[in-house]
């Protein structure tokens, strides 16, 4: 079966993956040329009506954006991350299936806590790991829940309504604060759900296996890729269910293959599982367009929608000493604007990579193997309170002398990502140094 064709068999259920979607996100190289797309990330919105053009005629790959007029997309995102490796996930079937493996235990373990707890969701899976999807309605009570929990820094709220318009790269519409700020609660959820699996596979690390760590803070790892948390959400989309995947021949250069294609794994209600979540079966549909297709009709493609057990897992989350951090980080004052990194400098003690990274800081401080020790050595070492360590990396990151790659003005605001980074790898040092319980 060729790309078209499958995308003619699937398009009832990809159709109804952008129910709740203002517009579709199509990702591919051909826009580059065509509509001046971002080489870095070619990706253009269009009208939800071209869905069948871009994907049954054209063969793109499509994405859902997180935020749309009635919903917030909840994109959770767990990856194989094997630097020099990364190729062999897609050389063949059964080199795919032996890397594969590896995470396999680590996203059945993530869909169970959805699953005892009775949250709806859809499990997606990609080459390299998988997506657990679900919308929060904004009328609904669960979102002021997340609402509650979230919390928007100045910059991500000086961007929300500063829409670039039209077919600009990733983005169509304004964004309203609120469903910045529910977006915001859903990451807090992400990250707990990434500690309480991190908890479950510490062991990884000493029985030869791969450790599991929040992005790829390890050269080989499973990658709980929560960057998808930081930024403005406005930026942020996911590859739909249903789609190609052509990672094997555009970025690895197998040449000789098809494209694969994301697999749902299985869908749950609240009460019922619709799918067969069998490892071997989803890796053949990957390779197997027209198996996939077939598949495919166990599904309606409805991404399911919270319900009230989302804010039963808030309430867990809250009883959580990980939510007193996060109150602590949110509450505490910020070092002004230009004197965290002189504060910095002046630390006694500080190791030579720590210092080098203050003198010259692109590209590691957005290496999250290099930021992990970062903020390990200021919060356990120095003492440092976590949010005075994201002050350090907000002036770093807003200062254009250093020439980053991506705009920490507009898209990742410095002070947004700053935080997020320094939250996230403080949780984790005063985890592992014992000062917070999981």
């Amino acid at each position: 079966m060729d790309i078209l064709e499958y995308y003619r068999n699937v398009f009832p259920q990809l159709n109804n993956t952008f129910e709740m979607s203002d517009y579709v996100i199509a990702n591919e190289k051909t826009l580059i040329k065509e509509y001046g797309a971002n080489p870095n990330f070619p990706s253009l919105t269009f009208d939800k009506d071209q869905l069948y053009h871009l994907t049954a005629q054209r063969g793109f790959q499509v994405h859902l954006p997180v935020i749309s007029n009635r919903a917030v997309l909840a994109p959770m995102d767990y990856e194989l991350y094997l630097s020099k490796e990364q190729k062999y996930l897609f050389k063949n079937k059964d080199s795919h299936k032996h890397y594969f493996w590896k995470i396999w235990p680590i996203i059945n373990y993530i869909k169970d806590i959805f699953i005892k707890r009775k949250m709806p969701f859809l499990l997606d899976y990609t080459a390299s790991g998988g997506h657990i999807l679900f919308y929060t309605a904004l009328y609904q009570e669960s979102s002021k829940e997340l609402s509650d929990i979230g919390f928007i820094e100045d910059g991500l709220a000086r961007i929300c309504n500063d829409a670039k318009g039209g077919l600009d790269h990733r983005i169509k519409d304004t964004m309203p604060v609120e469903a910045a700020k529910v977006f915001s609660g859903i990451t807090r959820l992400a990250e707990y759900i990434a500690l309480l699996t991190i908890k479950e596979f510490r062991a990884n690390i000493h029985t030869g296996k791969l450790p599991v760590t929040i992005s790829d803070a390890a050269m080989n790892c499973v990658n709980l890729d929560n960057s998808w948390c930081e930024g403005s959400p406005r930026f942020r989309s996911i590859r739909s269910p249903f789609s190609l995947h052509k990672k094997n021949y555009e970025k690895f250069g197998y040449k000789n293959s098809q494209p694969l294609c994301d697999v749902v794994g299985m869908v749950y209600n609240g009460s019922e599982i619709t799918g067969h979540n069998d490892f071997d079966h989803i890796i053949d549909c990957m390779w197997d367009l027209g198996k996939a297709a077939d598949y495919a009709k166990a599904f309606t493609g409805h991404i399911p929608n919270s319900n009230n057990t989302l804010i039963d897992f808030i309430h867990e989350y809250k009883r959580s000493e990980l939510y007193e951090l996060h109150q602590d980080f949110d509450n505490t004052y910020d070092n002004e604007i230009g004197m965290a990194v002189q504060y910095a400098k002046e630390q006694e003690g500080l190791s030579d990579v720590s210092r080098w990274m203050l003198n010259f800081p692109n590209p590691m401080c957005v290496q999250p193997i290099n930021l992990i020790n970062f903020v390990r050595e200021f919060v356990i070492q120095h003492k440092w309170k976590p949010r005075h360590v994201a002050n350090i990396l907000r002036d770093l990151y807003a200062n254009p002398i250093y020439n980053w790659h991506d705009d920490y003005v507009d898209e990742y605001p410095s002070d947004e990502k700053a935080n997020f980074w320094a939250r996230t790898y403080a949780a984790l040092a005063y985890i592992e140094a014992g000062w917070m319980r999981i």
